[in-house]
């Protein structure tokens, strides 16, 4: 997979999207996601947008919740046996039988979901509490989620499971190595600069840092560390996809919380090419930036983020991962 997000089942471990007119407006859509967890015992959020539509797993199974009767209706295939399965759930407001659940591309079962838009709410990722304070946090990985504004039909919901060339499932395509920079592990040291790792390579004043070190880095959205550039800093690595389409980077960012007046805005580069310039929109909250990588060929590419502010201010990175949009080869 991409560097997914991965949940501890605490409250804080969650992603929280806040509530926006795209968001409230939908009506009938599409949502999946990649998940892998081993906890059968507690009915788990996986992507959630309160009074209209969400994707759980009760006892290790797929289910979906009508906050308009009540109801929930479920799939019978178990998925939390620690492997990676592609969830999905299309549906259309207030049609009987107008939502359907898959699991690995494959359709099991309808039920309705009515979506209350004179409530609206934002989307949360891996946990949930309602209004009666239960919580419903998820324990495992998600990754790869998406929101469509259309109903997809079956055989493209099946398309987008990952699969290897005689057919079977294999949801390990799509990989950025250790995105959520967790090697080496500098818990000892709290930050180290250009530490040596497999996966990236870290040039001039870059590095990683652990949760809460000196440097103001905050807890990291997705593990315990993120990577740290200053002034013109970069950091380097490759991905392969097996596959040619149209893929989405997605990365997210902040910056040092003692810097108010200072930003270092980072390039971000694939294949020597800056694709795009992320600039800073809050030195407490890590937040999500996403950018299209169209026609992407199978193969190798490289990809770095790169500091562009020579003043000595800092940008925390975490959390790099790539999916797929849409294929253009097999």
């Amino acid at each position: 997979m991409g560097t997914a997000f991965r949940f501890d089942g605490k409250p804080h471990s969650a992603v929280n999207i806040p509530a926006d007119e795209t968001l409230n407006e939908l009506n009938s859509g599409t949502i999946d996601a990649s998940i892998n967890s081993t906890d059968s015992n507690t009915s788990q959020a996986i992507l959630c947008k309160a009074f209209a539509f969400a994707l759980w797993i009760e006892d290790g199974r797929v289910e979906a919740f009508d906050w308009a009767s009540g109801t929930w209706f479920s799939t019978d295939v178990f998925v939390a046996d620690g492997e990676w399965h592609h969830i999905a759930m299309s549906f259309s407001s207030g049609v009987q039988g107008g939502t359907v659940l898959y699991v690995d591309g494959v359709e099991l079962a309808k039920g309705t979901i009515t979506v209350n838009r004179s409530r609206p709410h934002g989307l949360t990722i891996g946990s949930w509490e309602s209004e009666e304070g239960g919580i419903h946090n998820f324990v495992g990985a998600i990754d790869e989620v998406h929101i469509w504004n259309r109903v997809l039909p079956p055989a493209e919901i099946a398309d987008l499971v990952p699969r290897n060339a005689v057919g079977e499932v294999t949801l390990s395509d799509n990989r950025i190595d250790d995105g959520s920079f967790e090697s080496p592990d500098a818990a000892t040291e709290l930050f180290l600069y250009t530490p040596s790792c497999t996966s990236w390579k870290f040039i001039g004043t870059s590095g990683i840092a652990h949760n809460d070190s000196p440097f103001g880095n905050g807890k990291s959205p997705n593990g315990s560390q993120v990577a740290f550039l200053q002034r013109g800093a970069e950091i380097l690595s490759t991905f392969e996809v097996s596959r040619g389409g149209d893929y989405q980077l997605v990365l997210m960012s902040k910056g040092r919380e003692n810097e108010k007046d200072e930003v270092n805005p980072i390039e971000v580069l694939v294949d020597g090419t800056v694709i795009a310039t992320v600039t800073l929109s809050s030195n407490v909250d890590y937040t999500p930036s996403l950018f299209d990588l169209p026609n992407l060929a199978a193969g190798s590419h490289d990809i770095s983020f790169k500091g562009v502010n020579d003043a000595d201010a800092t940008t925390f990175v975490d959390s790099v991962s790539l999916s797929l949009k849409a294929r253009t080869g097999f």
